[in-house]
This record gives structure tokens, sequence and C-alpha cells, in this order.
């Protein structure tokens, strides 16, 4: 046994290299709703915005809800790739502003970005400079109210009464009069949020953090509680970044781009909804002799089937070593070995998964899906 674990500290370390997916955070509920509902005010609560339910239900950008029924509860993301330990990211296709604190995700918040064309929010790498409380605003040349007008705090000043600014010259995140407008692309190139949305991250900032401004209309993700893979699309606002081509990068450099059915793909880019949508399910079973011996993530089903990684196989018996040279692994059952390419399979956060129609029978382990346990059984 300890031989066997020494292999698979050596296949994992091997891999390791693959980068992991970002992970899905938090859960998605439908919620009832009345015609005539309020979604500023169901945004208020729920700390989303108006175009966060639109895109998620299919919905038109407008105030009120039209239908009494049910719809999507937007709360489920997918976290940002290589986020600071202490610091902001913000995509601006998403609308929102993710916060990470200690070494963690802390919270989501909506903003409205900048308007197309000639304000829209620049993206890039800035630092938190400055945390103002009841700031002045100076108007810029755009305003059209002259040079030396200078806003004092107060009802009339655009910027509310929290001001974080970054160190791009006049680009920050800021309370607002106008808190209807988050979620949109309205602003002047600024980050507006709701009022008491903005005191309590104003309160968990500090001046000096990294704030990362990235356009990221296609994310793809990972659930670290059932192992599945998910795509989450985004309008793309700016015009600046082809959702087709962009699904295929991230699909083609995690290895999984033959896992998503092309026509559900299709259906994804052309009504973007803004929430995680799997395309490859991991709470997919595994029992042997009547012993279920697996959990969430081991094996992963998609329209291309179901692979299982080699911890899978090793708890069907299966042991496995790792060739530094050929860069192969070869797997082992009883008389029976196999030796495998990275290729033959998927490599994902640093395990490798082999189709199952191709692995079991090529190691005389006789297997049969099935369907209404979702499970892969070994008899």
């Amino acid at each position: 046994m300890r031989k066997i674990s020494h292999f698979l500290a050596l296949l994992a370390l091997t891999f390791s290299a693959a980068a992991e997916l970002p992970p899905v955070v938090g859960k998605e509920r439908t919620i009832p709703v009345a015609a005539g509902d309020n979604l500023y005010e169901l945004g208020l609560r729920h700390g989303l915005a108006i175009e966060h339910f639109a895109f998620a239900n299919g919905l038109p950008v407008q105030l009120t809800v039209a239908r009494s029924g049910e719809i999507i509860l937007p709360s489920r993301r997918i976290l940002p790739a290589n986020p600071p330990a202490d610091g902001l990211v913000i995509n601006l296709p998403e609308r929102g502003v993710f916060l990470f604190r200690n070494g963690a995700f802390d919270k989501f918040y909506p903003v409205a970005i900048g308007q197309p064309g000639r304000f829209a929010t620049p993206t890039g790498q800035f630092e938190l400079v400055s945390r103002v409380k009841n700031p002045t605003w100076m108007p810029p040349e755009w305003a059209g109210l002259g040079t030396d007008t200078v806003v004092p705090a107060g009802p009339d000043n655009p910027l509310g009464d929290r001001w974080m600014g970054l160190s791009m010259p006049g680009l920050g995140l800021h309370s607002t009069t106008q808190p209807s407008s988050i979620g949109s692309a309205a602003s002047h190139g600024c980050m507006r949020m709701y009022p008491a949305m903005s005191h309590e991250l104003f309160d968990k900032v500090k001046v000096g953090m990294p704030v990362r401004i990235e356009y990221e209309p296609v994310k793809l993700g990972r659930d670290p509680e059932t192992g599945s893979l998910c795509l989450s699309v985004f309008p793309d606002v700016y015009g600046r970044c082809p959702l087709a081509a962009r699904a295929q990068e991230l699909l083609n450099a995690a290895g999984v781009q033959s896992w998503l059915d092309e026509k559900v793909l299709a259906g994804w880019l052309a009504h973007p909804k803004g929430i995680p949508l799997t395309f490859a399910e991991g709470q997919i079973g595994l029992q042997a002799q009547g012993q279920e011996v697996g959990e969430p993530g081991l094996l992963l089903k998609s329209s291309q089937g179901v692979y299982t990684s080699v911890e899978g196989l090793r708890r069907l018996g299966v042991t496995s070593a790792w060739d530094p040279t050929t860069k192969t692994v070869t797997l082992t059952n009883k008389e029976v070995t196999q030796t495998y390419l990275p290729a033959d399979g998927v490599t994902l956060d640093g395990k490798l998964y082999l189709p199952v129609r191709v692995c079991l029978p090529a190691l005389s382990i006789n297997y049969r899906w099935d369907g209404p346990s979702k499970s892969v059984v070994i008899d």
C-alpha cells in the first residue's frame, strides 16, 4: 500500500503543472416571485443586480417581474483564476467585484461599469491608493461643468459617500446617487456600488491592496463539492472578446473540448446566462462487489462517456507506476498491464482521468453502467 501511495504521489506531482480550474462557489436556488415584484429590491436583498436576474432567467432588463412564478437566484459563481491573497478582482462582463482576504474568497459585490466606447472601464493591474469618506468631486472635462467646479459631499455628489481610488487617476469604486444603475454599463469608467455595499467593502479593504480589472466573458471552473465541470458565459458587453473563440480556448486548454456537445455550447453562447452550467457531472458512483468505493469527482460523465481517475482505478485494485523518463503511467491489474500517455486521457487539477470504455476492458475489468444509480458497477 505504501508503494502504491508513493506511485500516486509521484503521479500527482508530475501532473501538478496543469493549472487547477477555478472553484465554483455559492448555492443556486429558485425563489418565488409575483408579477410586479421589484428586481432592484430583490438585488439589494441578495447582493445582486437587475442584470444578474435578467441574464440567468432570460428576462428583459427591466425593473419589475412581468409574470408570477419562480426565478433563478444566481448566487453561484466561478471564482477568478489566480486571485490575490488579499485584494480585489473585478470582472467587467460579470458586473461584479470579488473580494479576497487572508487567502480566501470573502464576498461578491455587484457593480455598474463604464459605458461601451469612450467611457469603457479599463482593464489591467492596479493598486488601491485611497479610501475617502464623503469625498468631494472635481468634475472632469467631459462633465462640462468647468475646470474650477468642485462638488462637495452631499446628495448632489455622484460619488456618493464612499470613494476607493485606484492607481489610475480618476478610476475607482464608489457609492452612488443612482443605485438603480448597478449592474448596467452606465458610468463614465468608474465602478458604482450600492451605497450599503460600498460601506461594507470600504471597511474591508486597505490602501495598497492589488486590484485586477479583467474582461472575461467566459469562465471555466470546477465544483469542489461534486467535482463537476462548469462553464459560465456573460454578454460581451464591450464587443471585444468573441464568445465562441474564448470558450474553445478555455476548453482546449483544459483538454475537455469534446466533453461539451457543440449544439449545447452554441445555445449557451447564443443566450449567455452568467451562471455556472454543468457539462461534465462529477457525482458518478463507482461500485465494486456491491460496495460503493467512489466519491464525488472520482469519475466524470460527459458527452464523451465516463472517465475514471487513476485513484478510482486504485480502489478497484489496480496499481499504478509513473515513469518520468517516458512520461507514461503503467497500470496493472493482477496479470494484466497497460501503459498510457497523459494524452490518452484528460488531466484535471493534477489528476489523470482515463476513459472507462477503454481502460477497464484493457485491464480485464468487466463493468456495466447502471443508469438509475448513475454508477459504474463492477460485479
